[in-house]
This record gives structure tokens, C-alpha cells and sequence, in this order.
């Protein structure tokens, strides 16, 4: 099922794949597919090597999770591309600091190319000032602290994760469709 999606997807020409973990990227790759993919979950260190060989993005889910990537990555001598995962209210996994955050971004031998997060109750909620909302507020107030920190000294290396490639995903279909601004 999921190797009949992918080609349907394929020939419709789309760029990207997001997946749950390495082993459905993996999957996807021994498919030849070349699109770009990004993993959604935890990806274990380890895995380094297999991420850049194979030119997979994982998600980075917390500041320690991005610093053993880092670590990892810097023993296998690679540069590996990563999403941050950023908590705006869900409260299970992702970077909920600011300070995390940068601190993630500044770390050597990862690349970190765009952000995301998951909206918990898009679907259910559609009251003003409720969680969606609260979360869509923190979820662009991190965009903005980035924008503004890349025009500051200390900040020239690493916030290019929005400028460089202008990536950021907003995930949850129900919120794209209620919420016009989603890029």
C-alpha cells in the first residue's frame, strides 16, 4: 500500500516525502526514489551514517537529541540535514525553549534547514483563542525570533534554517485548511 501511494505521489510529480521513521524512508529510497524525505519522529544517533549516505532529513526532538546527532555526526565525519521539531502546546515531544532552540541551531556538523510542529486539536478546535490558535501564535513568534536574530551578529550561522531554504511545515490537514496563513 504505502510503496503504491508513493508512486501515485511520485508521478504527480511531489517534491517532498514525510515519513514516521527511517526504516519507511528507507523503504522509499530502496523504491529509487530520490525526492527529498523527512523523517517526523526520534531517529537514534546511530543512524547518522544510514541519514546522510541516503540523503534523508530527520526531525530534531529535543536539545539533547540534536547534540548526540551532532556528536555522531561529527565521529562519521558527515554534515547532516535536520528539522527542528518545535513543542507550541501539545506538550509531548519537540524544542519548547527559545534558548534550545538556537542553541540547536548553532550545534557543528548539522544543518538545520526548517522547523515544525503539530497543532494537538486543529480539528476540534475552532474557537477563537483556543489551543490552535495558542499554538499557531508560539509557532510564529519562534519564525520571528529567528528573522530577527539572523539580523544580529551572533545569530549569522545559524538561523538560516528560515532564510536559506524558507521552510517551515505546519502539520495538521485540518489546520491548513482552517488557517490561511500557513505556508
Amino acid at each position: 500500500c504505502v510503496q503504491h501511494i508513493a508512486r501515485l505521489y511520485d508521478a504527480l510529480g511531489v517534491q517532498w516525502f514525510a515519513v514516521s521513521n527511517l526504516e519507511e524512508a528507507l523503504q522509499l529510497r530502496q523504491m529509487g526514489l530520490s525526492q527529498r524525505i523527512l523523517i517526523l519522529s526520534y531517529t537514534p544517533p546511530e543512524a547518522v551514517t544510514t541519514l546522510a549516505a541516503q540523503n534523508i532529513t530527520t526531525a530534531v526532538v529535543s536539545l539533547e537529541h540534536a547534540m548526540a546527532l551532532s556528536v555522531r555526526a561529527a565521529e562519521e565525519g558527515v554534515q547532516l540535514t535536520v528539522h527542528l521539531k518545535v513543542d507550541t502546546g501539545m506538550g509531548r515531544v519537540g524544542l519548547r525553549d527559545d534558548a534550545d532552540i538556537l542553541e540547536a541551531c548553532r550545534l557543528p556538523h548539522l544543518t538545520a534547514e526548517g522547523i515544525f510542529t503539530h497543532f494537538a486539536t486543529a480539528d476540534e478546535d475552532r474557537n477563537e483563542g483556543g489551543l490552535t490558535e495558542k499554538q499557531l501564535a508560539r509557532f510564529e513568534a519562534v519564525e520571528t525570533m529567528a528573522k530577527i536574530a539572523k539580523r544580529t551578529e551572533e545569530a549569522l550561522d545559524y538561523v538560516a534554517i528560515f532564510q536559506k531554504k524558507g521552510i517551515s511545515e505546519r502539520l495538521n490537514s485540518t489546520d491548513a485548511i482552517s488557517h490561511a496563513t500557513v505556508q
